[in-house]
Protein backbone atom coordinates (compact mmCIF):
# COMPACT_ATOMS: atom_id res chain seq x y z
CA UNK A 1 0.00 0.00 0.00
CA UNK A 2 1.15 3.42 -0.74
CA UNK A 3 2.06 5.05 2.41
CA UNK A 4 0.61 8.24 1.27
CA UNK A 5 -2.74 7.03 1.17
CA UNK A 6 -1.63 4.75 4.35
CA UNK A 7 -0.35 7.45 6.47
CA UNK A 8 -3.63 9.92 5.39
CA UNK A 9 -5.68 7.06 6.43
CA UNK A 10 -4.04 6.19 10.59
CA UNK A 11 -4.34 10.51 10.74
CA UNK A 12 -7.97 10.58 9.43
CA UNK A 13 -8.40 7.77 12.05
CA UNK A 14 -7.20 9.45 14.92
CA UNK A 15 -8.61 12.80 14.22
CA UNK A 16 -12.37 11.38 13.75
CA UNK A 17 -11.69 8.95 17.15
CA UNK A 18 -10.49 11.33 18.94
CA UNK A 19 -13.03 13.48 18.30
CA UNK A 20 -16.30 10.99 18.38
CA UNK A 21 -14.83 10.10 22.00
CA UNK A 22 -14.44 14.15 23.33
CA UNK A 23 -18.08 14.65 21.65
CA UNK A 24 -19.63 11.98 23.39
CA UNK A 25 -17.99 13.22 26.92
CA UNK A 26 -17.80 16.88 26.25
CA UNK A 27 -19.11 18.83 29.40
CA UNK A 28 -22.88 19.63 28.47
CA UNK A 29 -22.80 23.08 29.82
CA UNK A 30 -20.55 25.24 31.62
CA UNK A 31 -18.05 23.88 34.38
CA UNK A 32 -16.19 25.24 37.34
CA UNK A 33 -13.61 27.84 37.54
CA UNK A 34 -12.74 30.25 34.84
CA UNK A 35 -14.85 28.26 32.24
CA UNK A 36 -18.05 29.71 32.77
CA UNK A 37 -16.33 33.43 32.75
CA UNK A 38 -14.88 32.77 29.48
CA UNK A 39 -18.26 31.25 27.87
CA UNK A 40 -20.37 34.53 29.23
CA UNK A 41 -16.90 36.47 27.42
CA UNK A 42 -17.05 35.12 24.16
CA UNK A 43 -20.82 35.20 24.13
CA UNK A 44 -21.30 38.58 25.24
CA UNK A 45 -17.40 39.55 23.83
CA UNK A 46 -16.76 41.20 27.16
CA UNK A 47 -13.36 41.29 29.25
CA UNK A 48 -12.38 38.67 31.06
CA UNK A 49 -9.50 38.09 34.06
CA UNK A 50 -6.44 39.90 33.30
CA UNK A 51 -4.01 39.30 31.05
CA UNK A 52 -7.47 38.21 29.08
CA UNK A 53 -7.59 35.91 26.32
CA UNK A 54 -8.86 38.20 22.95
CA UNK A 55 -8.31 36.02 20.34
CA UNK A 56 -9.43 33.04 22.36
CA UNK A 57 -12.71 35.19 22.92
CA UNK A 58 -13.18 35.93 19.49
CA UNK A 59 -13.01 32.31 18.14
CA UNK A 60 -15.33 31.59 21.06
CA UNK A 61 -18.05 33.86 19.63
CA UNK A 62 -17.61 32.16 16.19
CA UNK A 63 -18.48 28.50 18.13
CA UNK A 64 -21.37 30.34 20.22
CA UNK A 65 -22.96 31.35 16.99
CA UNK A 66 -23.41 27.51 15.68
CA UNK A 67 -26.58 25.99 16.25
CA UNK A 68 -25.43 23.09 17.53
CA UNK A 69 -27.22 23.40 20.92
CA UNK A 70 -29.52 25.64 22.82
CA UNK A 71 -26.94 25.97 25.37
CA UNK A 72 -24.40 28.69 24.75
CA UNK A 73 -21.98 26.46 26.70
CA UNK A 74 -22.17 23.48 25.14
CA UNK A 75 -21.54 25.47 21.65
CA UNK A 76 -18.35 27.44 23.22
CA UNK A 77 -17.41 23.57 24.99
CA UNK A 78 -16.76 22.75 21.56
CA UNK A 79 -13.84 24.67 20.44
CA UNK A 80 -11.86 22.85 23.20
CA UNK A 81 -13.10 19.67 21.52
CA UNK A 82 -11.93 20.38 18.08
CA UNK A 83 -8.88 21.90 19.03
CA UNK A 84 -7.85 19.04 21.09
CA UNK A 85 -8.81 16.74 18.30
CA UNK A 86 -6.62 19.11 15.98
CA UNK A 87 -3.80 18.89 18.41
CA UNK A 88 -4.16 14.87 18.66
CA UNK A 89 -3.82 15.12 14.62
CA UNK A 90 -0.91 16.92 14.81
CA UNK A 91 1.07 14.86 17.39
CA UNK A 92 0.15 11.82 14.86
CA UNK A 93 1.59 13.99 12.28
CA UNK A 94 4.43 15.08 14.37
CA UNK A 95 5.58 11.97 15.43
CA UNK A 96 5.22 10.01 11.84
CA UNK A 97 7.39 12.69 10.66
CA UNK A 98 10.09 11.98 13.57
CA UNK A 99 10.19 8.25 13.16
CA UNK A 100 10.46 8.67 9.44
CA UNK A 101 13.24 11.18 9.35
CA UNK A 102 15.10 8.86 11.88
CA UNK A 103 14.49 5.49 10.18
CA UNK A 104 14.13 6.65 6.79
CA UNK A 105 11.12 6.16 4.06
CA UNK A 106 9.51 2.40 4.74
CA UNK A 107 10.62 -0.16 2.09
CA UNK A 108 7.53 -2.26 2.68
CA UNK A 109 3.89 -2.20 3.99
CA UNK A 110 5.05 -4.11 7.41
CA UNK A 111 7.48 -0.91 7.86
CA UNK A 112 4.51 1.53 6.85
CA UNK A 113 2.15 -0.15 9.29
CA UNK A 114 4.57 0.05 12.66
CA UNK A 115 5.23 3.81 11.66
CA UNK A 116 1.84 4.76 11.22
CA UNK A 117 0.84 2.58 14.12
CA UNK A 118 3.25 3.45 16.23
CA UNK A 119 2.92 7.10 15.53
CA UNK A 120 -1.08 6.26 16.49
CA UNK A 121 -0.38 5.15 19.86
CA UNK A 122 1.23 7.63 20.98
CA UNK A 123 -0.99 10.39 19.66
CA UNK A 124 -4.08 8.41 21.43
CA UNK A 125 -1.90 7.23 24.57
CA UNK A 126 -1.84 12.05 24.40
CA UNK A 127 -5.30 12.43 23.72
CA UNK A 128 -6.48 10.09 26.67
CA UNK A 129 -4.48 10.90 29.08
CA UNK A 130 -5.93 12.64 32.31
CA UNK A 131 -5.48 16.21 31.96
CA UNK A 132 -5.60 16.56 28.12
CA UNK A 133 -8.58 14.53 28.25
CA UNK A 134 -10.15 16.74 30.66
CA UNK A 135 -8.94 19.77 29.15
CA UNK A 136 -10.76 19.25 25.82
CA UNK A 137 -14.15 19.23 27.12
CA UNK A 138 -14.27 22.25 28.73
CA UNK A 139 -13.92 26.10 27.99
CA UNK A 140 -10.27 27.19 28.58
CA UNK A 141 -7.39 28.34 26.80
CA UNK A 142 -5.56 25.10 27.39
CA UNK A 143 -7.02 23.30 24.33
CA UNK A 144 -6.69 25.76 21.85
CA UNK A 145 -3.37 26.76 23.25
CA UNK A 146 -2.01 22.76 22.83
CA UNK A 147 -3.81 22.79 19.46
CA UNK A 148 -1.58 26.12 18.13
CA UNK A 149 2.09 24.24 19.81
CA UNK A 150 1.14 21.10 17.87
CA UNK A 151 0.69 23.47 14.56
CA UNK A 152 3.68 25.41 14.91
CA UNK A 153 6.02 21.99 15.53
CA UNK A 154 4.51 20.35 12.75
CA UNK A 155 5.26 23.80 10.25
CA UNK A 156 8.43 23.31 11.74
CA UNK A 157 8.82 19.62 10.82
CA UNK A 158 7.57 20.57 6.94
CA UNK A 159 9.83 23.45 7.13
CA UNK A 160 12.68 21.09 8.07
CA UNK A 161 12.10 19.18 5.00
CA UNK A 162 11.28 21.39 2.52
CA UNK A 163 14.07 23.67 3.79
CA UNK A 164 16.26 23.58 0.51
CA UNK A 165 13.40 24.46 -1.36
CA UNK A 166 12.63 28.55 -2.88
CA UNK A 167 9.77 30.19 -0.57
CA UNK A 168 10.39 27.61 2.22
CA UNK A 169 10.41 30.10 4.95
CA UNK A 170 6.70 30.66 4.61
CA UNK A 171 6.67 28.14 7.27
CA UNK A 172 8.40 30.00 9.20
CA UNK A 173 6.11 33.24 9.23
CA UNK A 174 3.18 31.36 9.44
CA UNK A 175 4.74 29.97 12.64
CA UNK A 176 5.50 33.52 13.85
CA UNK A 177 2.16 34.75 13.02
CA UNK A 178 0.46 31.99 14.97
CA UNK A 179 2.78 32.79 17.65
CA UNK A 180 1.77 36.46 17.63
CA UNK A 181 -2.23 35.43 17.51
CA UNK A 182 -1.23 33.01 20.29
CA UNK A 183 -0.48 35.70 23.00
CA UNK A 184 -4.25 36.43 22.80
CA UNK A 185 -4.93 32.81 23.99
CA UNK A 186 -1.76 32.08 26.56
CA UNK A 187 2.05 32.81 26.77
CA UNK A 188 2.74 28.52 26.58
CA UNK A 189 2.72 29.21 22.45
CA UNK A 190 5.53 31.81 22.96
CA UNK A 191 8.27 28.86 23.84
CA UNK A 192 7.64 27.72 19.88
CA UNK A 193 9.90 30.67 19.36
CA UNK A 194 13.27 29.73 21.59
CA UNK A 195 12.30 25.83 19.24
CA UNK A 196 11.99 27.56 15.92
CA UNK A 197 15.77 29.05 16.92
CA UNK A 198 17.30 25.70 17.64
CA UNK A 199 15.54 24.00 14.45
CA UNK A 200 17.25 27.05 11.82
CA UNK A 201 20.79 26.34 13.33
CA UNK A 202 20.98 22.70 13.14
CA UNK A 203 19.35 22.84 9.69
CA UNK A 204 21.18 25.56 7.94
CA UNK A 205 24.58 24.75 9.98
CA UNK A 206 27.23 22.54 10.99
CA UNK A 207 27.00 21.67 14.65
CA UNK A 208 30.03 22.71 17.16
CA UNK A 209 29.87 23.73 20.44
CA UNK A 210 30.51 27.37 20.26
CA UNK A 211 27.56 27.83 17.65
CA UNK A 212 25.40 25.36 19.59
CA UNK A 213 26.16 28.07 22.49
CA UNK A 214 25.72 31.21 20.43
CA UNK A 215 22.23 29.68 18.47
CA UNK A 216 20.89 29.36 22.44
CA UNK A 217 21.97 32.62 23.33
CA UNK A 218 20.58 34.29 20.16
CA UNK A 219 16.96 31.99 20.72
CA UNK A 220 17.03 33.51 24.22
CA UNK A 221 16.92 36.72 22.90
CA UNK A 222 14.22 35.60 20.68
CA UNK A 223 12.15 34.51 22.90
CA UNK A 224 12.70 37.75 25.44
CA UNK A 225 11.92 40.06 22.44
CA UNK A 226 8.54 38.36 22.43
CA UNK A 227 7.80 38.28 26.34
CA UNK A 228 8.50 40.94 27.51
CA UNK A 229 9.88 42.59 25.10
CA UNK A 230 6.30 42.84 22.55
CA UNK A 231 3.94 41.55 25.29
CA UNK A 232 5.02 44.06 27.70
CA UNK A 233 7.08 46.90 26.51
CA UNK A 234 5.25 47.36 23.02
CA UNK A 235 2.62 48.64 24.66
CA UNK A 236 4.70 50.94 27.13
CA UNK A 237 6.27 52.68 24.08
CA UNK A 238 3.12 53.29 22.61
CA UNK A 239 1.68 54.76 26.14
CA UNK A 240 3.76 57.80 25.28
CA UNK A 241 1.90 57.89 22.35
CA UNK A 242 0.90 55.99 19.62
CA UNK A 243 2.99 57.34 16.25
CA UNK A 244 6.10 56.11 18.70
CA UNK A 245 4.39 52.41 18.01
CA UNK A 246 4.04 53.41 14.26
CA UNK A 247 7.51 54.38 14.37
CA UNK A 248 8.79 51.16 15.84
CA UNK A 249 6.20 49.44 12.99
CA UNK A 250 8.04 51.05 10.37
CA UNK A 251 10.71 50.89 11.54
CA UNK A 252 11.04 46.91 11.32
CA UNK A 253 9.26 47.32 7.70
CA UNK A 254 12.02 49.20 6.68
CA UNK A 255 14.62 46.47 7.46
CA UNK A 256 12.54 44.08 5.16
CA UNK A 257 12.98 46.59 2.80
CA UNK A 258 16.55 46.90 3.80
CA UNK A 259 17.23 43.47 3.79
CA UNK A 260 15.57 42.48 0.34
CA UNK A 261 17.81 45.44 -1.23
CA UNK A 262 20.73 43.97 0.70
CA UNK A 263 19.81 40.43 -0.23
CA UNK A 264 20.02 39.41 3.13
CA UNK A 265 17.70 36.77 3.48
CA UNK A 266 17.95 35.73 7.27
CA UNK A 267 17.14 39.96 8.28
CA UNK A 268 14.44 40.06 6.53
CA UNK A 269 13.52 36.49 7.71
CA UNK A 270 13.65 38.11 11.25
CA UNK A 271 12.44 41.43 10.30
CA UNK A 272 8.99 39.89 8.76
CA UNK A 273 8.86 37.11 11.65
CA UNK A 274 8.78 40.17 14.21
CA UNK A 275 6.05 42.09 11.83
CA UNK A 276 3.39 39.23 11.93
CA UNK A 277 4.30 38.37 16.00
CA UNK A 278 3.14 42.30 16.12
CA UNK A 279 0.53 41.62 13.94
CA UNK A 280 -0.81 38.74 15.66
CA UNK A 281 -0.46 40.71 18.98
CA UNK A 282 -2.72 43.14 17.59
CA UNK A 283 -6.01 41.21 18.79
CA UNK A 284 -5.41 43.11 21.99
CA UNK A 285 -6.97 45.48 20.08
CA UNK A 286 -10.10 44.31 20.27
CA UNK A 287 -9.87 44.31 24.27
CA UNK A 288 -9.25 48.55 24.39
CA UNK A 289 -12.51 49.06 22.24
CA UNK A 290 -14.92 46.39 23.84
CA UNK A 291 -14.06 47.81 27.27
CA UNK A 292 -14.93 51.56 26.04
CA UNK A 293 -18.88 49.82 25.77
CA UNK A 294 -21.20 51.06 27.88
CA UNK A 295 -22.98 48.43 30.66
CA UNK A 296 -20.63 45.39 29.19
CA UNK A 297 -21.75 42.48 31.31
CA UNK A 298 -18.34 41.39 32.11
CA UNK A 299 -15.31 44.56 32.05
CA UNK A 300 -12.53 43.46 34.77
CA UNK A 301 -10.00 46.01 35.27
CA UNK A 302 -12.16 48.02 32.63
CA UNK A 303 -8.75 48.74 30.00
CA UNK A 304 -9.76 51.15 27.80
CA UNK A 305 -6.56 52.92 27.65
CA UNK A 306 -3.04 52.11 27.32
CA UNK A 307 -2.54 53.02 30.81
CA UNK A 308 -5.15 50.79 32.53
CA UNK A 309 -3.76 47.76 29.49
CA UNK A 310 -0.64 48.15 30.57
CA UNK A 311 -1.90 47.59 34.56
CA UNK A 312 -4.19 44.93 33.02
CA UNK A 313 -1.39 43.13 30.83
CA UNK A 314 0.92 43.17 33.50
CA UNK A 315 -1.18 41.84 36.04
CA UNK A 316 -1.39 44.43 38.94
CA UNK A 317 -4.70 43.54 40.46
CA UNK A 318 -3.01 40.20 41.80
CA UNK A 319 -0.23 41.38 43.18
CA UNK A 320 3.47 41.10 43.24
CA UNK A 321 5.59 38.03 44.92
CA UNK A 322 9.10 36.76 45.07
CA UNK A 323 10.93 34.68 41.75
CA UNK A 324 13.31 32.88 43.59
CA UNK A 325 13.67 33.81 46.99
CA UNK A 326 12.06 32.35 49.51
CA UNK A 327 11.15 29.70 48.47
CA UNK A 328 8.22 28.58 50.16
CA UNK A 329 6.36 31.82 50.01
CA UNK A 330 2.23 32.66 49.40
CA UNK A 331 -0.12 35.11 50.93
CA UNK A 332 -2.67 32.17 51.06
CA UNK A 333 -2.88 30.70 54.44
CA UNK A 334 -4.04 27.25 53.76
CA UNK A 335 -0.43 26.76 51.45
CA UNK A 336 1.28 28.80 55.03
CA UNK A 337 0.24 25.75 56.63
CA UNK A 338 1.60 23.44 53.96
CA UNK A 339 5.00 25.12 54.40
CA UNK A 340 5.41 24.56 58.02
CA UNK A 341 5.38 20.88 57.46
CA UNK A 342 8.53 20.38 55.75
CA UNK A 343 12.03 21.69 58.44
CA UNK A 344 14.05 22.35 55.27
CA UNK A 345 13.64 24.09 51.72
CA UNK A 346 15.18 21.32 50.15
CA UNK A 347 12.91 18.57 51.79
CA UNK A 348 10.01 21.14 50.69
CA UNK A 349 11.19 20.92 47.15
CA UNK A 350 11.86 17.33 46.74
CA UNK A 351 8.49 16.01 49.33
CA UNK A 352 6.17 18.44 48.50
CA UNK A 353 7.28 20.27 45.12
CA UNK A 354 8.46 17.18 43.10
CA UNK A 355 6.71 13.93 44.69
CA UNK A 356 3.32 15.72 45.80
CA UNK A 357 2.80 18.23 42.81
CA UNK A 358 4.93 16.79 39.84
CA UNK A 359 5.00 12.90 40.24
CA UNK A 360 1.70 12.83 41.51
CA UNK A 361 0.13 14.78 38.63
CA UNK A 362 2.18 12.71 35.82
CA UNK A 363 1.60 9.19 37.46
CA UNK A 364 -2.39 10.44 37.46
CA UNK A 365 -2.10 10.51 33.39
CA UNK A 366 -1.25 7.29 32.57
CA UNK A 367 -1.85 5.25 35.70
CA UNK A 368 -4.94 6.34 37.49
CA UNK A 369 -6.17 8.49 40.28
CA UNK A 370 -7.35 7.64 43.50
CA UNK A 371 -10.14 9.92 43.69
CA UNK A 372 -11.11 13.18 42.52
CA UNK A 373 -10.51 15.24 46.01
CA UNK A 374 -8.02 17.51 46.30
CA UNK A 375 -4.75 15.74 47.87
CA UNK A 376 -5.90 11.88 46.34
CA UNK A 377 -2.83 10.13 45.44
CA UNK A 378 -2.08 7.59 42.35
CA UNK A 379 -3.75 4.16 41.59
CA UNK A 380 -1.47 2.06 42.12
CA UNK A 381 -4.04 -1.22 42.83
CA UNK A 382 -2.58 -2.67 40.16
CA UNK A 383 0.63 -3.01 41.57
CA UNK A 384 -0.46 -3.10 45.38
CA UNK A 385 0.42 0.29 46.56
CA UNK A 386 -0.43 3.49 46.52
CA UNK A 387 1.24 6.79 46.12
CA UNK A 388 -0.42 9.65 47.97
CA UNK A 389 1.93 11.77 49.77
Amino acid sequence: MDFKLLNRIFAGFVFLFATIVYVMTVQSTFSFWDCGEFIACAYTLSVPHPPGAPFFTLVGKFFSMFPTSEDIGLRVNYLSVISSSLCVLFLYLITEKVIKNWKGMPSSTGEAFLICGAAAVGALSYAFSESFWFNALETEVYAMGTFLIGLCMYLLMLWWEKADEPGSDKYLLLVAYVVGLSIGIHLLVAQCIFLAGLFFYFRRYEYEPKTFLIAIALSSIAFFIVYPGIVKKFPTLMSGSVLIGVLAIGLILFGVYYARVNKNPVLSLLALSLFLIILGYSTYISILLRADVKDLPINENTPNNIETLLSYLNREQYGQQPLLLPRRYSQEPQHQAIYQNYSTDMEFMWKYQINHMFNRYWFWNYIGREGYNQNDGVDFKSYGQYLSS
